[in-house]
């Protein structure tokens, strides 16, 4: 049986938290996991108020604690399943990704996922949300607690933001950065191969300023670079960094950032120490100390290198996802 993306969530979904009465239910009880999809994103459109309970993490929670939430992946001729648990104070969550390439050619996401929350001691379940748009806000926030400290460390007073992509991740990033940093931002540019790019870049040209530009004008000129593409090639290739000028570098996805980028980093801040993404990669100019984790650098065990280039690694933690849905169903 196919599903369209209308009904492509077809599990019988519904509110179970029994302190909660139907009637008072923070979001519609229904089967149709569109229409919770739709909640999800009205909710999350003030990032701002979700970024204290991420940032709050990296403040209370050691790296090792932050990576012993673990993450496996079974694979399967259509791409990748994932399951990654996590835990904060009562509630505790399972995270499902169905990771699909083929999403993409008949118009839907490319992941499906879902956040399974329940209470704890009892692991009670008491509710199942679609993440897609949980995931996109979180992978933004948590981004925005490294850039927040690069700003710190580098007195920064204006910044050129670019951003490679055009989907919800870009999106979130660029709405995330502006309601956080607005005041620093002089010019904000996007840049996609895609027509999304130029969707989202004349969707905010209003209200934020952005405007649609080049890769290479981006590389250029910008001292925050965030990218976020399908690509299976580095897009982050090469950057002009002149008078060792300070720039963070965002790197969402895997290829983003090219190995020769990653060897001239001066930094590289990783959202868990030493993911699996980053042992996998020749990192042979960067000295032992050159990769830390954020949770240190928030707690001041390890210091953010000043100048250069700081390139920050998010992992996908499902720590950071649970923040998020607990301050979305107003669970805290």
């Amino acid at each position: 049986m196919s599903h369209t993306s209308s009904d492509i969530y077809c599990l019988p979904i519904k509110h179970t938290n029994p302190n909660l009465s139907e009637a008072s239910a923070p979001h519609p009880t229904t089967q149709n996991f569109s229409e919770l999809k739709e909640w999800t994103e009205q909710k999350l459109e003030n990032l701002a108020d979700f970024y204290p309970g991420v940032k709050s993490l990296f403040e209370k929670f050691s790296a090792k604690e932050i990576k012993g939430n673990g993450r496996w992946d079974y694979s399967d001729p259509d791409g990748h399943n994932y399951l990654m648990p996590a835990r904060i104070g009562n509630y505790s969550a399972v995270k499902i990704i169905n990771s699909r390439p083929a999403n993409l050619e008949i118009g839907i996401d490319r992941s499906q996922s879902t956040l399974v929350i329940s209470s704890e001691p009892t692991g009670v379940p008491i509710d199942t949300v679609p993440a897609v748009n949980i995931a996109a806000a979180k992978t933004a926030l948590v981004g925005m607690v490294a850039v927040e400290k690069w700003i710190e460390v580098n007195e920064i007073k204006d910044i050129k933001l670019g951003i490679i992509g055009g989907g919800h991740v870009s999106r979130d990033h660029l709405k995330a950065m502006h309601a956080l940093f607005g005041d620093k931002i002089s010019q904000s540019f996007i840049y996609s191969p895609r027509e999304s790019g130029k969707a989202l870049a004349n969707k905010y040209q209003d209200s934020l300023g952005t405007e649609f530009s080049t890769k290479e004008d981006i590389l250029l000129e910008c001292n925050v670079i965030i990218s976020s593409t399908a690509s299976k090639e580095p897009v982050i290739d090469r950057i002009e960094n002149i008078d060792n000028e300070p720039k963070m570098l965002l790197g969402v996805g895997f290829h983003d950032v090219s190995t020769q980028i990653m060897q001239n980093a001066e930094q590289i801040i990783s959202e868990e120490p030493i993911s699996y993404k980053l042992s996998k990669l020749p990192l042979a100019s960067v000295d032992g100390d050159g990769i830390v984790s954020l949770s240190d650098i928030v707690q001041g065990k390890e210091e953010m290198k000043k100048g250069g280039l700081s390139l920050f690694m998010p992992y996908g933690i499902a720590m950071a996802d649970l923040a998020v849905a607990i301050k979305l169903l107003t669970l805290e």
